[in-house]
C-alpha cells in the first residue's frame, strides 16, 4: 500500500493526515459498511500501524447530512444518479473540507452499474477525472463486496454468476434483489437496511482474495459480476 503525497505541510508547519473521502451511492448499506470501518479504527487501533493510524483521516458521506430544511433533505437522499453522487460529494467537501488537496487527498465516489445507462455512468467518470475523484463501480451492486467477504463468486456455476450479475427479483412478489436474498443464506440476521459490519470487517482479506479471482476492469463497467472496491479497502489500513 504505498502512498506517493500523505502529508500536507501548513503556515504553522504542521503536517496533518491525508483525507480519504468515501461518497457512496447508497445511504444505507454502503454507509453502515464504510463507518464501521470508521469504527474499527477507532475500536482497534492498537492493532493498525501507527504510520497509517496518523496519516488517514477517514470521512463517510451521507447525502443528506448538509441540507438545512426536511425537503431538500429528502431530496438529496432520493438523488442517487451517478453525476449526482459525484456533485454531492464535490458540494460536501466545499462546505466542510475546506483544505481539502486533490493533490494528496483522495475521493472515492462508489457506484452501482446496476441498471444505470452507459451513458450516465460515462458522465460520472468525465466528471470524476475533472474533479480527480475515483469512481469505483460494483456490477452488479455493492452487495457483491459483501457477498465476496464469504463466497468465492469465481468458484460458481456460470448460471449463478449470471443470476447475480442480472440481480433480478426472484419473483413479482419478492421485495428484495436476488443479490440482497442470498447474502441472507450466508450472514445470519442480514439486512441490507441495518447491516452489521463485524459480520464482515473481520473477513476482509477473504473478500480482497475473492474479489481478485473475477475478471475486474480497471475503469469502466463491462462485464461481471465484478467489484472495483478493492481499490478502497487496499488504500485503507484494513490488512497487512
Amino acid at each position: 500500500m504505498a502512498r506517493s503525497k500523505t502529508s500536507r505541510e501548513r503556515k504553522s508547519e504542521q503536517f496533518t493526515a491525508e483525507k480519504v473521502i468515501i461518497a457512496p451511492e447508497g445511504v444505507s448499506t454502503e454507509v453502515d459498511y464504510f463507518n464501521g470501518i470508521v469504527a474499527y479504527f477507532n475500536e482497534y487501533k492498537d492493532n493498525i500501524s501507527k504510520r497509517f493510524e496518523q496519516l488517514i483521516e477517514l470521512c463517510v458521506i451521507r447525502r443528506g447530512q448538509i441540507e438545512t430544511n426536511e425537503a431538500d433533505t429528502q431530496f438529496a437522499i432520493g438523488n442517487s444518479s451517478p453525476d449526482a453522487v459525484v456533485e454531492y460529494a464535490s458540494s460536501y467537501i466545499s462546505a466542510n473540507h475546506p483544505e481539502y488537496d486533490n493533490e494528496i487527498d483522495k475521493v472515492f465516489v462508489v457506484i452501482d452499474k446496476d441498471k444505470w445507462e452507459d451513458r450516465k455512468l460515462a458522465s460520472a467518470l468525465s466528471l470524476c477525472k475533472q474533479k480527480k475523484f475515483d469512481l469505483i463501480i460494483s456490477n452488479p451492486a455493492f452487495e457483491l463486496w459483501l457477498l465476496l467477504h464469504y463466497v468465492d463468486v469465481s468458484s460458481l456455476s456460470i448460471s449463478e454468476q449470471e443470476k447475480i450479475k442480472n440481480n433480478e427479483k426472484e419473483n413479482p412478489r419478492a421485495q428484495e434483489a436476488y443479490l440482497k436474498v442470498l447474502l441472507k443464506s450466508y450472514v445470519t440476521g442480514f439486512s441490507y437496511t441495518n447491516i452489521k459490519p463485524s459480520d464482515f470487517l473481520t473477513r476482509t482479506n477473504i473478500a480482497l482474495s475473492n474479489a481478485r479471482k473475477l475478471t475486474t476492469p480497471e475503469e469502466g463497467w463491462e462485464g461481471g459480476p465484478f467489484t472495483q472496491l478493492p481499490k478502497v479497502i487496499e488504500h485503507l489500513p484494513m490488512t497487512d
